[in-house]
Order: C-alpha cells, then structure tokens, then sequence
C-alpha cells in the first residue's frame, strides 16, 4: 500500500497544484471599463475584436461594418460592391494576412481591406458562399475560411487555393 502511495504521489502532488493555479486564475479581479471611443461605433453590438501588427484595434459589428479604433477616432469600412448591403455589414469574423490586409467573413461573403490605399474588395469563392463563418491567418500566410459544410484555403492576396468540403 505504501508503495503505490509513494509511486503516485509525484502525479497527486501536481494535479494537486494544477488544480489550485486553476482556481486561482478564476479568482483574479476583472476590470470591465467602456472603450474610450465606443460612442464611435455605428453600432454597440461587437462580434469579434482584434488588434493587429500596427497596433489599430478591429471591431466586428453586427451591422455597422468593420471599424477600426487607433484610441482617438472610429474609421468604418464596409463593402460598396454588395447587392445587399445590409447583409454586408454584419460582420462575424475577421484576421489579419501576412501581408498586413484584413480580411473579414459576413452574411454577404469574404472581403478584403488593403492597407495600402483602404479599399475594401469582394473576395470570391468557388463553390459561391454568401455567410462565412470562421476565418485564420496561419503562419506560412495561407488564410482559412470557414463556412457551412466547406472549408477554403487562400493565398495572402486572396486567391483561392484548395476547397474542402465535409
């Protein structure tokens, strides 16, 4: 009996300790304050917020657009190009390419801001999708765009490389 004690021990005393860090994480103190420029914003429901390599702040908003915050003033972007403009501007995700561009998925599809003149472009894709879902950046600069049932893979200017379907 004794030696199982002592051959467990070792594995009792870390889950032990991994189970007190964790509740002590828990009870760290939150501090929630409103954005300094939140009032900014077109609209107050924001799906995602990223920052990204220059420091801007990205806020995905359910339909207002893509906004981006430098912590004085709200910039909005939203596609021009789109037949149901409404639709566009929800937007439910968004990532940052290597090449430093935005990308961000709506109930309208993909499109991408290019940060050297701010356009905002309609990304497309093959098979057509309207809502996107899910979008990653990974770190050969490949973008991945998730949807219902299909998952697409994109080179760092947007052009479609490989379809996956479930």
């Amino acid at each position: 009996m004794i030696n199982v004690f002592q051959k467990y021990s070792r594995r009792l005393s870390a889950v032990v300790a991994l189970l007190w860090l964790t509740l002590h994480a828990v009870a760290q103190t939150l501090t929630i304050r409103p954005l300094p420029t939140q009032q900014q914003l077109p609209m107050s429901s924001v799906h995602t917020i990223m920052q990204d390599s220059e420091g801007y702040m990205w806020y995905a908003t359910e339909g207002g657009g893509l906004c981006r915050g430098n912590g004085y003033q709200i910039d909005v972007f939203r596609p021009q190009d789109s037949n149901r403009l409404q639709e566009a501007c929800k937007v439910h995700c968004l990532c940052e390419t290597s090449e430093g561009n935005i990308v961000f998925g709506t109930s309208d599809g993909l499109f991408m801001i290019d940060k050297k003149d701010y356009s905002v472009r309609r990304l497309t894709l093959s098979p057509a999708c309207d809502q996107i879902d899910a979008l990653f950046s990974d770190s050969q600069g490949d973008v991945w765009v998730g949807t219902k049932g299909i998952i697409y893979r994109l080179d760092r200017e947007g052009k479609q490389q490989a379809t996956f379907h479930s």
